[in-house]
């Protein structure tokens, strides 16, 4: 019934992916494949021992060359058996053993409720705690370059709905909604079908990929859902500020002022791209430009107490060269 594929990359060790697996192993209602996609550019011996060795008997694994997550998420989805799908990262963990069952549920319930096509997204949580990370984003900014999140309790939520809010009074426009329009796809269930006709945007290779997918899936009118009670616990690697901006490296500030622009191509209206040529555009570079600038003068000053990881004054240089 149940279809779960997982692009994956090497990254020192499995041992996030295994916590996935098991977890999967739990679930009052069982999903009957599980597919692995892992670029030819990763070792594969690995995993494969990895696997052959905690006997998950569900799971197959592929390869495939590096054409980016959104090639390898749409040509798996194409070998899937199952009518459904889980489509999730390799760092989440399914804490839930309901979590299956209660996806299934809601968007069967949904669909029922005279909408043709539903994508059923779990609220994100951070690992190891009840502290929510996301609740995936209810408008976009394009003044300010932003999407807006649903959840508004930490104080980057809370300043990005004021802004979109405040502007919204000036041109006097009511904003109430409270349906999520776009999201990432750390994890998300639906139809097969739907996968199919509407598949992610090749040319997003990463950064921005699922933004736009999901953007475009509410603006064809399906309904994107996130239930409050249905959590899974996101296992991501520390990050520094700069990696959390996705600037810490030349090419994915590169793919991410690429992406974003492609993105307001596609889905802007006349209004919409001159205020985000006006505003938001400028904005997002001078805002890149003064991050960099600034952990430049705070590493130079606190070398020792400021960075935590060497591996980021090299990525700084980078940019910087």
């Amino acid at each position: 019934m149940i279809s779960v594929i997982i692009p994956t990359r090497w990254i020192g060790s499995f041992d996030k992916l295994k916590r996935l697996l098991d977890s999967f192993s739990t679930q009052t209602l069982p999903v009957q494949e599980i597919l692995i996609i892992i670029d030819f550019d990763t070792p594969k011996k690995p995993l494969q021992q990895m696997l052959l060795h905690e006997k998950y008997s569900l799971v197959t694994l592929y390869c495939q060359e590096w054409y980016g997550v959104s090639s390898a998420r749409n040509r798996w989805v194409k070998k899937a058996l199952w009518d459904y799908i889980l489509l999730c990262d390799d760092d989440i963990v399914l804490s839930d053993p309901l979590t299956t069952e209660r996806l299934l549920d809601e968007y069967v319930d949904k669909k029922w409720s005279s909408l043709d096509s539903v994508v059923v997204y779990p609220t994100i949580l951070w690992h190891d705690t009840s502290r929510i990370q996301t609740q995936w984003f209810i408008g976009y900014n394009w003044l300010l370059c932003w999407p807006i999140p649903k959840y508004a309790i930490e104080r980057k939520s809370k300043l990005r709905q004021w802004c979109y809010q405040y502007i919204m009074r000036i041109f006097g426009v009511k904003w109430v909604t409270n349906q999520i329009v776009c999201t990432g796809s750390i994890c998300l269930f639906t139809s097969k079908k739907l996968l199919l006709d509407q598949p992610f945007d090749k040319r997003f290779t990463f950064i921005y990929e699922d933004i736009e997918r999901s953007y475009r899936v509410w603006r064809a009118w399906f309904y994107l859902y996130n239930p409050d009670y249905i959590t899974i616990q996101h296992r991501e690697k520390p990050k520094d500020i700069l990696a959390q901006s996705y600037i810490d490296h030349p090419d994915i500030v590169y793919l991410k002022s690429r992406h974003r622009i492609r993105f307001v191509l596609m889905h802007a209206n006349r209004r919409q791209k001159i205020l985000f040529y006006i505003g938001g555009f400028r904005a997002s570079n001078i805002r890149t430009l003064l991050m960099i600038l600034l952990l430049l003068f705070q590493m130079t000053v606190l070398p020792t107490n400021f960075w935590q990881q060497p591996k980021t004054e090299h990525n700084l240089q980078a940019i910087l060269l």
